[in-house]
């Protein structure tokens, strides 16, 4: 397990960051050295830790900037050089250097890959580190908000992990005069997206620049934060994985309704083209249950895929944290579309809304819709065990947990949730059989609930 530390303070940096690795056993996480892996190659690792300090010493042309780096700020797994072992990527929002004086690189942002060895022992790779390549013929700028959201998933079908990387306030051009830009959507937001190659890893030589700005979808707006979210799966089940690119921020001018957020959805395809635009999906709340869209909602805030049926193609969950159910301000939402062969995600299964008073408001077990809990805020999709107790193993299917950090436990107030829904073969996807709610107050979770703790605002 990965954990990311953003503010960490470092040798007096404050914000700094870091990550912690803790290695599994055949008992579970473990930081006990002397449990045998059972596997004939040693003993479990002991954790490790990595931050910016051991970046600092290495021969770079720059040394990086400690202070409010947040390193650690989004991580994601892969295989990006398809040896068989994970690799590990972690965010570093606001990364800067010493050469920002000519280059403006003060919290321009980067990645730093950690590639996986066969001891399980991961080391900082100094020449596997990777900053904006550019958009729009400018490279990397300042607050740009580069990786503060990242996901892997093999887009060309290659058997190795590619990487895709929100920039979610970098501004988009407009209009370009001989070659300059001379009208520009601030905070718009693009997604790059590095491969990976065999032996190699991922490789930004052949990245691929993603945004709003192409006639075959819609228009680059302010502060439409195109790329706060993403999500990777293969929702036609054609064996490349497809990504979704929240845009929480989207507005539909049309109707004057402002921030109600759209979910696009780009399709893999086989090399050397990767994501392609060819079927690209948009979806927002009116697209899925044909309802007016509602302002302020920030549909897409959050995103999880996972097969929650079953049925061999990726499904996508869309947390809509600041939707008003039931007249009930900021309790939150999540929105279900299942993945369908050929056309990717499909509203021929019939979508589902969740909120935390289903199947009826009078079922409080998974809670009650209170003023600003943001129901959704967070998303994450597994296979947490439930459809493998038994023998023979039934249908293995993704679950969902969905945190809800404003809920209020007893007269604890915005002490944190986490709702888990299950998925079903037989019932065709998720389903509130078995619907679960935990906070710290719940049997076997350490802590105690406080006020303000937050418990649930972030999820993988």
């Amino acid at each position: 397990m990965a954990i990311g530390i953003p503010g960490r303070t470092v040798d007096g940096n404050s914000g700094s960051g870091a990550v912690v690795i803790i290695f599994g056993s055949p008992y579970g996480l473990t930081t006990d050295t002397t449990v045998s892996d059972c596997s004939g190659k040693g003993t479990v690792p002991f954790p490790l830790y990595f931050d910016m300090k051991n970046v600092a010493h290495t021969p770079l042309a720059c040394a990086p900037t400690l202070q409010n780096a947040h390193f650690g700020a989004s991580l994601a797994w892969g295989d990006f050089d398809k040896d068989g072992i994970g690799d590990l990527v972690v965010g570093v929002v606001d990364y800067g250097d010493s050469c920002f004086v000519v280059l403006s690189r003060v919290a321009i942002g980067a990645i730093f890959v950690l590639p996986g060895v066969t001891s399980g022992l991961l080391t900082l790779d100094y020449n596997n580190w990777f900053i904006f390549k550019g958009s729009d013929g400018v490279g990397p700028l300042p607050f740009d908000g580069f990786a503060s959201a990242l996901a892997a998933g093999d887009f060309n079908g290659d058997g190795a992990s590619d990487l895709a990387i929100g920039v979610p306030k970098r501004s988009v051009c407009l209009v370009f005069v001989n070659g300059t830009c001379s009208v520009s959507s601030g905070f718009a937001g693009v997604v790059e997206v590095i491969y990976g190659k065999s032996s190699f890893g991922l490789d930004d030589s052949g990245a691929q620049i993603w945004s709003q700005n192409r006639t075959d979808c819609c228009t680059p707006e302010p502060f439409d934060f195109f790329g706060a979210s993403l999500a990777a799966g293969d929702f036609n089940g054609d064996g490349k994985d497809d990504l979704a690119i929240g845009v929480p921020g989207e507005d539909i001018e049309a109707l004057s309704i402002n921030n109600t957020g759209v979910v696009n959805v780009f399709f893999g395809s086989a090399p050397p083209t990767g994501l392609t635009a060819t079927n690209n999906q948009f979806w927002d709340e009116h697209a899925i249950f044909g309802v007016t869209d509602e302002a302020e909602a920030h549909f897409g805030y959050s995103l999880a895929a996972g097969d929650f049926n079953g049925d061999g193609k990726a499904d996508l969950a869309i947390g809509i944290p600041f939707k008003d159910v039931a007249g009930v301000r900021d309790s939150g939402q999540v929105d279900v579309i299942y993945g369908a062969a050929t056309t990717g995600l499909s509203s021929a299964h019939t979508p589902q809304a969740w909120h935390q008073e289903l199947p009826n408001a009078s079922d409080k077990s998974f809670g009650t819709l209170e003023v600003g809990d943001e129901f959704g805020f967070t998303l994450t999709a597994w296979n947490f065990g439930h459809n493998e107790n038994g023998f023979p193993v039934v249908f293995k299917t993704a679950d969902l947990a969905v945190g809800v950090p404003h809920e209020d436990v007893g007269t604890q107030q915005d002490a944190g949730a986490v709702n888990v829904i299950y998925g079903s073969k037989s019932q065709n996807g998720l389903n509130a059989a078995f619907k679960q709610l935990f906070t710290q107050n719940s049997a076997g979770v350490p802590g105690g609930a406080e006020a303000g703790d937050r418990f649930g605002a972030a999820l993988y």
